[in-house]
Formats: C-alpha cells, sequence, structure tokens
C-alpha cells in the first residue's frame, strides 16, 4: 500500500517495534520519531482509507483527532491479491467472511483502530499503550483514551478497505490475550474519569 501514499504526497514511515513481540505503540513511536510532522496519520499497514486527505485538513481545521472511514471492508485473499498488484479497492470485490460459512459484510470500524488521523501533540499527550503486547485490545483502549480526553472524534463516511493476511496469533475471535483485556478493562473504566485515564497514560511512559 506504500504506494498510494506516495500517490497523495505523503512519504509513509514504516514503524517497527524494539524487540521480537509485536508491540504497536512501540511500532508507531519510533515511526513518529522519524518525523517532524505536527499531523500525524497512524495507519495499519494492512489498511487504506480515501478518506485520508479530508481527515487531515479536518485535523488542520482544528479538530483534535480524526477518523477518515465508517465500515470496514474486509477483502478476500483473491481481492487483496488484485489491490496489491494495482488494481482500485471498489464496492464490487468478493468480502471476506466474519464467520466461516456466512457471506462477507462490512461493519462499522473500531474506534481507534485502521486509521486515525491527530496533531502530533495529542497523539504525544495521548499515546498507545505499550503494555499491549501482541494482537488485541491496544486500539479500543487507545479509542477511548483520545475519547476521554480530547471528546468524541470526527469520522467520515469513506470506507476502510482491509486487506487479508493470515489472523494473529491470539486467545479467541475477539480477545487478544487475558492481559491485555485486562488492560483494556482498566480503559474502560476510566473512560469517563480524565485523571484516572491521565494516570493510565503516566503508568506506561
Amino acid at each position: 500500500m506504500t504506494r498510494r501514499w506516495f500517490t497523495l504526497g505523503y512519504a509513509p514511515t514504516l514503524g517497527r517495534p524494539d524487540g521480537t513481540h509485536w508491540v504497536k505503540a512501540q511500532a508507531v513511536h519510533n515511526a513518529i520519531g522519524d518525523t517532524e510532522a505536527d499531523v500525524v496519520i497512524v495507519c495499519d499497514a494492512d489498511c487504506w482509507s480515501d478518506g485520508v486527505i479530508e481527515a487531515v485538513e479536518r485535523v488542520r481545521d482544528g479538530a483534535p483527532w480524526v477518523i477518515p472511514h465508517h465500515r470496514v471492508h474486509r477483502l478476500t485473499e483473491e481481492s487483496t491479491a488484485q489491490v496489491l498488484a494495482g488494481t482500485d479497492p471498489h464496492e464490487d470485490m468478493p468480502l471476506d467472511p466474519i464467520v466461516e460459512g456466512i457471506t462477507g459484510f462490512s461493519y462499522a470500524g473500531v474506534t481507534g483502530g485502521g486509521i486515525v488521523v491527530l496533531r502530533r501533540d495529542v497523539y504525544e499527550a495521548c499515546p498507545l499503550d505499550p503494555r499491549f503486547v501482541g494482537w488485541g485490545q491496544e486500539d479500543e483502549a487507545w479509542g477511548l483514551a483520545l475519547r476521554c480526553l480530547y471528546g468524541p472524534p470526527v469520522r467520515l463516511s469513506a470506507p476502510l478497505w482491509h486487506l487479508w493476511h493470515p489472523p494473529q496469533e491470539r486467545q479467541s475471535r475477539g480477545v487478544g490475550s487475558e492481559a491485555g483485556m485486562a488492560l483494556y478493562k482498566r480503559y474502560a473504566r476510566a473512560k469517563r474519569r480524565p485523571e484516572l485515564m491521565r494516570g493510565l497514560i503516566d503508568e506506561a511512559r
């Protein structure tokens, strides 16, 4: 998907965690350290949305954080191969079933997941939590923190295209690990308590 970013005039920075385990917070932290941009686009490598340009404009116009997409379209392996070969994703592409045996369909994306566009100072004050190791719950927790401290996001209506890939190791379809879920529940309990939320963020620094 790197080619698409260059066509928009962006030079994407690929973030990688420090160790052998996937830690999204570390990957994003390392990528942001390589740029001086005052508007940050946090984008999973398996995602794309044409709403990014408008999202950046909204942030430059004063919105603290913007989600450029609404519904997630999970492409099949075959559809993903077409996109990687240069085909623009479109509504007629087959979608991956959410549950085996059920025809694929789009669904509302997780707040904090996929792509988030925000001011750099907002990210630095409310970053992803590096205590989430592996897949699961880090996006949802971050979304709760941003909403608690900066209000609800501006959410645009563009689709988000999610590329197929083998599933990450996890406890179940919705739960990454017991430790990750336990930490997420702490964020959930703090979602209407800014002081408690700031305390959670400070713990992870």
